[in-house]
């Protein structure tokens, strides 16, 4: 069973979530003033949903408490399938799909979520195992074998932005295995209350940054742990240094074209000259992601089920520079002379294991 959360850790999830409920207020005073554009700082049609959990926002003490179960908007998972854990042993599904996202991965990579919050599951390797975290483990998965740990980790210091977090649970475990300086998630605000207070409870560093836009140099405070920053507040992101790593998985495909568009011009400012970015979607049914930020990087792609998962960076000798682990291997490359690259790289590395 979870561990239930003490009223110390009540008292400061509602202090968050009024933090919150004051951003959206004041985004809704902007909008009113024609500050912001709507096509760029509200929910998309696809988000437009969120307002259904709104519940959220000022929660009772069993809510909070249970918090995983109502992350259900970004997992399209409902954790109380898991339920069954208690008494029955682990479904074959969930066991072989397990063994299959953690085929040799070494162990600092594998994804175990803390026992609160509502966390339930199978416990498999010293881990809590159920659909939704086996999601996440796969994002793991395709960055170690892609490179992007190994390239991340001989960075000093580490800096990860995240667009689109959830409920903060990949922020997580990339906290735990790159051990950055600061985590900078941006999302809608209703969403920021999923992952604010998940990962001030979960993490032990405090409630972080809430930034409300009144003090932007705020941003660029060394060793923050994380910062929580609302979409439409996004562009001041250019006040808070350069970042190492950007990860968005899943939700640019959610996102109308504007959305995307703006953030593309907000991550060609902030993305260091040897910085990576790692996204995975599926294209929207109305425009291909990729025909937006290949106008500002180059591009790396790899296969991976349905979805498109890519590198990119604002040159192509840092994408030359990734150490592709195993059998994995790009798909579709910007251009000739990244492959030849690529190429050249893998043979040395066969040759090196054949010798």
């Amino acid at each position: 069973m979870f561990r239930p959360i003490n009223q110390s850790e009540f008292t400061l999830a509602l202090g968050i979530l009024e933090k919150i409920r004051n951003i959206i207020a004041m985004r809704e005073r902007l909008l009113e003033q024609g500050k912001l554009q709507e096509e760029v700082a509200l929910p998309s049609a696809f988000w437009r949903i969120i307002k259904l959990y709104s519940y959220t926002l000022n929660p009772s003490y069993d809510i909070v408490n249970t918090w995983r179960f109502h992350t259900f908007p970004f997992t399209g998972r409902y954790l109380g399938n898991a339920v069954p854990c208690y008494w029955r042993p682990v479904p074959e599904n969930i066991k072989d799909e397990y063994h299959k996202v953690t085929a040799r991965l070494p162990d600092e990579m594998i994804a175990r979520p803390p026992s609160m919050l509502g966390e339930i599951g199978w416990e498999i390797d010293g881990g809590l195992v159920n659909e939704e975290i086996l999601v996440y483990q796969n994002h793991i998965r395709s960055m170690y074998f892609s490179g992007v740990m190994d390239y991340i980790r001989s960075k000093d210091p580490i800096r990860i932005l995240e667009i689109g977090s959830g409920y903060g649970a990949l922020a997580y475990f990339l906290w735990k295995i790159l051990k950055p300086s600061g985590y900078y998630l941006v999302d809608l605000p209703e969403s920021l209350a999923y992952s604010s207070v998940y990962l001030t409870l979960t993490s032990g560093l405090g409630s972080g940054i809430i930034y409300d836009g009144s003090k932007s140099t705020l941003l660029n405070t060394p060793d923050k742990g994380f910062v929580f920053m609302p979409n439409f507040l996004v562009d001041d992101l250019r006040d808070a240094g350069k970042f190492n790593l950007i990860v968005n998985t899943g939700s640019f495909g959610e996102m109308n074209k504007e959305q995307v568009a703006h953030y593309a011009e907000v991550m060609d400012s902030v993305l260091a000259d040897d910085g990576i970015i790692y996204e995975e979607n599926g294209d929207s049914a109305d425009y291909p992601i990729i025909n937006i930020l290949d106008k500002k990087f180059t591009y790396l792609s790899f296969h991976k089920n349905n979805q498109n998962m890519r590198l990119w960076a604002k040159k192509e000798d840092i994408l030359s520079k990734m150490k592709i682990i195993g059998d994995e291997r790009p798909s579709i490359l910007k251009t000739p002379y990244t492959w030849l690259l690529w190429r050249i790289k893998r043979t040395r590395m066969k040759w090196r294991q054949v010798r």
